[in-house]
């Protein structure tokens, strides 16, 4: 509603730009803040964390500083965080958009807590097994997003009305079936490095 009122209210988007938060002079909303852009701010939002993870691994990686142990896992985690927070409170319109981008919140925040249990838990196999999986979760939202937008069966997933729930009650069960291929995979993955470990010969002491 803010969105489409803003569409009245203030001038068109050429006008405004794609940054301006505050309406200009001479319109109904003068001094009042944006609905136009406020979709494009949000989405800028999600990403900066990464930036700054980046140049923490930097410093971690390339410098010799005395710093606390696995801090770019923390900022890793934050920068998930934020982008799962993001997701989870953006603007969102009709069914299908509220499903693909809760889902993607919800994943993105359990990469993040797999990110923070490696740092807890530096030797455990099922924390980098959540993270890897929760990673590689969101890369399979991603698909079925571009799938959805761009595949050769658009007409099939486009929403007779605006508040039709079929397409995303159908999107809910392929995600769900992409999460089952993932724990089969895992699962494969698991009993391999199991069978490896109990395969090591034992180490001689020196």
């Amino acid at each position: 509603l803010m969105s489409c009122a803003c569409c009245h209210w203030c001038p068109v988007q050429k006008e405004n730009g794609y940054t301006r938060m505050i309406c200009k002079p001479g319109t109904a909303r003068e001094g009042h803040l944006n609905g136009k852009t406020v979709h494009n701010w949000q989405h800028f939002s999600a990403y900066p964390g990464f930036f700054i993870s980046g140049i923490v691994d930097f410093v971690y990686h390339y410098t010799e500083m005395a710093l606390p142990r696995d801090g770019e896992k923390v900022f890793l985690g934050l920068a998930f965080f934020n982008e799962g927070l993001i997701m989870l409170l953006h603007k969102k319109h009709d069914p299908l958009d509220v499903l693909l981008h809760q889902t993607l919140g919800y994943v993105m925040l359990a990469t993040a807590l797999s990110i923070w249990a490696e740092v807890v838990w530096p030797q455990s196999f099922t924390a980098t097994l959540c993270r890897v999986g929760t990673v590689m979760g969101q890369g399979l939202v991603l698909w079925i997003t571009a799938t959805l937008i761009r595949g050769s069966y658009l007409i099939a997933w486009d929403q007779v009305y605006k508040q039709d729930q079929i397409p995303a009650q159908y999107a809910a069960v392929l995600i769900v079936q992409g999460i089952l291929g993932l724990q089969c995979l895992f699962a494969v993955l698991a009993a391999i490095s199991s069978l490896q470990v109990r395969e090591r010969p034992p180490e001689r002491g020196t």
